[in-house]
């Protein structure tokens, strides 16, 4: 999908989220230093990186989430889950990416910006202005990493799976 249909979609998503008293969160998700691969690659391969993370994002979430391609390489999601887990999905797609066919040739990741509908982000462009900021953050920390709500990483720490 694209941005007119994110456009469009993203805002009778927020609204029926709204209505219906449901959570809706929205993950603006970035491939890191994407300009380098097609500088030293070509667009060519650059379009390849494109479309397999855009199959990587949809086989990634849930059957009632929505990806969209929203520009050069920027990717957004809308998930109907609250902020934590929304949280949680970003670090999975952002573990996915790395472990992706195209890492080994061009240590690919992403960074995250993740919002949610709440009493003050009650609009689509409300949770997209807190999402991209919260993206900016994490490429301005180092990029590789998923940025949201404050506070919401010790939830994600006890959510995630242990292993021996």
């Amino acid at each position: 999908m694209h941005r007119g249909s994110f456009d469009a979609d993203g805002e009778s998503a927020v609204s029926a989220a709204i209505r219906m008293g449901k959570p809706l969160s929205l993950l603006i998700v970035d491939v890191d230093h994407f300009k380098s691969i097609n500088d030293r690659f070509g667009h060519a391969e650059g379009d390849r990186v494109l479309k397999s993370m855009a199959a990587l994002l949809a086989e990634t979430i849930g059957g009632n989430d929505q990806v969209f391609r929203i520009g050069g390489e920027e990717f957004a999601i809308l998930t109907q889950q609250s902020h934590a887990p929304a949280r949680l999905l970003g670090e999975t797609i952002r573990n996915a990416a790395k472990a992706s066919a195209h890492t080994a040739r061009f240590n690919l990741t992403v960074s995250a910006g993740v919002s949610t509908v709440s009493e003050t982000t009650r609009s689509l462009a409300d949770i997209f202005a807190l999402a991209d900021q919260r993206l900016y953050k994490a490429k301005l920390s180092g990029r590789d990493r998923v940025v949201g709500e404050p506070g919401s990483e010790a939830i994600i720490l006890q959510a995630a799976p242990r292993t021996a």
